[in-house]
């Protein structure tokens, strides 16, 4: 389950945070904590539900805790019946009419604080009044109580309907129109009581005068007194402390009850029929689910133990160097492995250094044609003395100002994960990882790369003193490389890494599992920390596995027994604080691993609001598993011919998800084909021409192999030429 976009950014700005309860028939509002409790309605239209759910958020944000407006309604009852006992019944009347004005004062309020909202009011309530959730459809409105006809007037009927009103009765409409605190709709909601009560008791008496000495006249001139019976609960209040019955359903009420009989109303006690309708027809819209839902939460992390920044990484990987961190077996990267893997990959960072050379250049020529696109030209005001001559027959005489825009400051952070599957294909993703790093040094592009790893770490995550917490393992976020090193220091940490890649056990860094969820969960304090500490306006992040993550992250301290039960109706949602956006977990099943991976990316975008991209290195060539494992096709027999010729031609392919903006397949066992590297020789007697690079360069280019995919992506993105590629 998701919440309406809508209600999420009303709520992020107002510090609310929204739970939906299947048990609940009325919406309640927790004051304290603030949680705003909602039914699961169904059956209603987009914009109805968008009524409901901003007009119970301004309840939430303006009307009083359940106390005051169970004091204020006994108030009132007890000043218009002075003497008589305050019964539940009696005080419902009140609280009917309590409901309408305060309605009304809500409405307004929210209308103009989300102007966008109007539509959903004028439409929603229509379609309330046309399903006649008010009673008044087989009712001409205008022989109605004044009460119901105020109430329809503020719920649309000013526009639907034709409804008419005394002079007396504008006046007390216009003191409704503009109330804009609690107290003043207590002032009213009296005065428009006593009014009708009046007007009731006149008519009583009038009925009682010309029906005297009949026992079977009808006393209740203002509706049926029968619909009060003895079901339900007399008094509900006791279940909502510190919910406000403001919150109990459109009109503000936190029904309570049924009541206990019209005996306990006084005969000339008024009530709203249209309030009293929806209260009973309010269920016909929530869905009766034989479910329980838990709100989750995340749990505490030490950071400590969960992320070691890159001067911790380099102090282990210099300890065992020298020979001060070794296994029960001797294992561990040597000085003499460590000197040949150096070597090698210095070589390799010379034969690319030409390679990264021109995709600066072509990043630099596609920034500025991006930019040339984006220029903006336009008119000064100031008379152009050069083109004064010309005004008989030249309109434009005025001085331009080309206008720049101003760019977008990029990063991005990338996590590896480091388990023991990877050692496949990691020297390879190490050629991307450090092609892109590279290029990002040179222009000036700060960047983090982290390793996610279980082998070695401990489980950072705590539940103490918390309840239905999602459940984290084993996991640690090591910081191989950094825009922050100096040049000594990336060179060590790429050879280390090299290493690795070459088939070296790293005692610091050994391989294990892949703990993807357990490190997404770890990666917003990440991403935020980079994002800020580098004033970045764009951070890029970037996720590369070769499978999917350990285990499906159970809940610790469940209060659902059954929490692992297959088939059982338990559904859990988990309510991000700083976004207030609701999303749904599965904390039972292995299978749905994936699902919950989807989640925790969605949460990562929604809370940093970064780009986020997914390479998944395959290990298989035969694409009738990717289809039917990623769903490409969709059993379209030519979609599937297309995709499997991208695929074939490009070692690599797109694929959609819900947690990534962008999503690669990317071929693994293709990873080492180096026969589309970029040929420029400069090293015979004839140096190679401009006009000769630049071809070399856009045969390069046109391939896209799997070589480049990375560094390609992202040169298209920070340029502005983000595009799709199938």
């Amino acid at each position: 389950m998701s919440d309406k976009s809508l209600l999420a950014k009303l709520l992020a700005t107002e510090n609310i945070t929204i739970q939906r309860n299947p048990s609940l028939k009325t919406a309640m509002f927790d004051l304290k904590n603030r949680v705003l409790m909602l039914p699961v309605w169904q059956g209603i239209s987009n914009d109805l539900e968008d009524l409901l759910l901003v007009h119970e958020t301004g309840h939430a944000l303006d009307t009083p805790e359940a106390e005051v407006y169970k004091q204020t309604t006994d108030d009132i009852a007890a000043r218009a019946f002075p003497g008589e006992k305050v019964t539940e019944t009696l005080r419902r009347t009140v609280q009917g009419f309590l409901n309408v004005i305060e309605d009304a004062r809500i409405d307004k309020r929210q209308k103009r604080r989300y102007p966008g909202c109007r539509r959903n009011y004028l439409v929603g309530y229509k379609e309330l009044a046309e399903r006649d959730f008010f009673g008044t459809a087989k009712r001409d409105i205008n022989t109605m109580n004044f009460i119901d006809r105020l109430n329809m007037y503020f719920k649309g009927g000013n526009v639907h309907m034709n409804i008419a009103f005394s002079a007396e009765e504008k006046v007390m409409l216009r003191k409704v129109e503009l109330a804009e605190t609690w107290a003043e709709v207590v002032s009213i909601t009296e005065e428009i009581y006593l009014h009708c009560k009046k007007k009731l008791e006149e008519q009583n008496e009038m009925s009682l005068t010309l029906t005297a000495g009949d026992e079977d006249a009808d006393a209740d001139a203002d509706g049926d007194l029968d619909e009060y019976d003895d079901e339900g609960d007399a008094d509900e209040y006791g279940e909502s402390q510190g919910l406000n019955p403001g919150e109990g359903d459109i009109n503000g009420s936190a029904h309570a009850g049924k009541g206990a009989g019209p005996a306990d109303r006084p005969i000339n006690a008024p009530r709203s029929e249209t309030d009293d309708n929806w209260q009973r027809k309010s269920e016909e819209i929530v869905k009766n689910e034989n479910s329980t839902f838990i709100y989750v939460t995340m749990p505490t992390v030490n950071w400590d133990k969960a992320i070691n920044d890159f001067k911790v990484v380099l102090k282990d990987w210099r300890e065992e160097l020298a020979g001060a961190r070794r296994d029960a077996y001797g294992r561990g990267l040597t000085t003499e492995y460590y000197s040949l893997a150096r070597k090698d990959m210095m070589d390799w960072k010379t034969k690319e250094k030409d390679s990264i050379s021109f995709m600066v250049k072509e990043f630099e020529q596609r920034k500025a044609a991006e930019l040339y696109a984006r220029l903006n030209v336009a008119k000064t005001g100031v008379i152009d003395t050069n083109k004064l001559h010309s005004y008989k027959y030249n309109d434009d005489i005025f001085r331009r100002l080309t206008v720049i825009p101003k760019g977008k400051n990029h990063g991005f952070v990338m996590f590896i994960d480091w388990s023991g599957s990877m050692h496949y294909s990691l020297k390879e993703t190490m050629k991307q990882l450090f092609s892109l790093c590279l290029f990002c040094k040179q222009i000036g592009v700060p960047f983090e790369v982290y390793g996610f790893k279980d082998a070695g770490a401990d489980n950072p995550f705590s539940y103490i003193g918390k309840q239905n917490v999602i459940k984290g393992d084993r996991v640690v976020l090591r910081n191989f490389l950094s825009s922050r090193m100096n040049t000594e220091e990336m060179n060590f940490a790429m050879s280390f890494l090299w290493a690795a890649g070459m088939g070296v056990y790293l005692q610091s860094d050994g391989m294990g599992g892949t703990p993807l969820n357990d490190a997404i969960m770890i990666a917003p304090k990440v991403v935020k920390d980079f994002t800020a500490r580098n004033k970045l306006e764009i951070t890029n992040v970037v996720w590369l596995t070769d499978g999917d993550s350990n285990g499906a992250n159970g809940i610790e301290h469940s209060t659902e027994p059954r929490n692992f039960t297959k088939g059982h109706n338990t559904r859990y949602f988990y309510v991000d604080p700083n976004t207030n956006k609701t999303y749904d977990w599965y904390p039972h099943l292995w299978y749905h691993t994936k699902d919950n991976t989807n989640t925790l990316l969605r949460i990562l975008k929604d809370s940093t609001g970064c780009n986020l991209v997914g390479f998944f290195l395959y290990e298989y060539n035969n694409f009738k598993r990717i289809d039917n494992e990623f769903s490409v096709s969709n059993d379209n027999p030519e979609a599937f011919i297309k995709a499997r010729k991208f695929w074939t031609d490009n070692k690599f392919y797109p694929v959609k998800s819900a947690g990534y903006d962008e999503y690669y397949i990317i071929n693994a066992s293709a990873m080492s084909d180096t026969t589309n590297e970029l040929e420029i020789d400069n090293s015979g007697t004839k140096k190679m021409t401009a006009k000769k690079m630049a071809a070399a360069f856009s045969k390069f280019a046109a391939k896209k192999t799997v070589n480049r995919v990375l560094l390609r992506n992202f040169v298209e993105r920070i340029a502005g030429h983000s595009k799709k590629v199938a």
